[in-house]
Formats: C-alpha cells, structure tokens, sequence
C-alpha cells in the first residue's frame, strides 16, 4: 500500500490541498500506483472507514500534536499564526478534541466533496538513473 498523508493547515480561509504521496514496490508502475490511490480515493467516498483505522489515525494525530510541543518556538509560531488569522491562540487547545469527534461517516462526507477527480492533478518523479550521474561525473550538481 502507498504511504499516504495530507496537508492542511488550521489557518487556511480556502479550500485546502490534499496532498497524497506515494512510491511503488518494486515490480509495479506508477500507473499501478496511480490506479491503487485512486482505488483507495474511491472507497473513503463509498465506504465507511474501519473504526480501528480511524482510531489509529487519531492517535497519530494526537501523538504528532504532543510531538510538536516539544519546540517552544514551533510553539509561539503555531499560536501566532492561530491569533493573525483570526481564529485565537485557544484553537490549539480544543484541537484535538475536535479530532477525536470525527466520525466515519464525516470522512465520507469529505471525501466525497473534496476529493474529486476534477480537482485532480498527477505529477510523477522519476528519479534519474545512476547510469546518468556516472555519466556527468563527480562534478555533477543536482
């Protein structure tokens, strides 16, 4: 399965990007993972996600949110930023208590508004062979 995560920033006023990030196992293309996220995509709109998903998820949320703390300065950054968008240093303290009240069925909600295909824009890397930096030599910038 690809590796999957989100941007999203509690201080945005527009619609958000959603951002997902993926690699394929070797032996598969990235058509094939391609067609595995947009798979993925489609269930979170039909399906009701799996509460021990969703709990997992959560704990990853709450555990990167305790994570951040440890920065004092990522600290004042994030309150600042609460307070100059308008929506007061307290949004930090009612967070996490506003993500654990996410339901399955709100995750099909928003995946079905949000995450549509003609919103969609798909960029491959390819990183470039090892043959080709030989090639240039030591000299060579990437």
């Amino acid at each position: 399965m690809p590796k999957l995560f989100h941007a999203h920033s509690l201080g945005a006023r527009l619609e958000e990007l959603f951002l997902f990030e993926a690699t394929p196992v070797k032996g598969k293309s990235l058509l094939d993972m391609e067609i595995a996220l947009k798979t993925e995509i489609r269930a979170l709109q039909s399906e009701l996600i799996d509460q021990k998903e969703l709990a997992r998820v959560k704990a990853q949320v709450l555990a990167h949110s305790v994570y951040e703390q440890d920065s004092l300065f990522y600290q004042a950054m994030k309150l600042g930023m609460h307070e100059t968008v308008g929506l007061g240093w307290q949004t930090s303290e009612v967070y996490m208590q506003k993500i654990n009240q996410v339901t399955a069925e709100q995750v099909r909600a928003v995946a079905k508004k949000y995450l549509v295909e003609s919103q969609l824009s798909i960029a491959y890397l390819e990183p470039q062979s090892m043959l080709m930096e030989n090639k240039m030599g030591a000299n060579y910038a990437h």
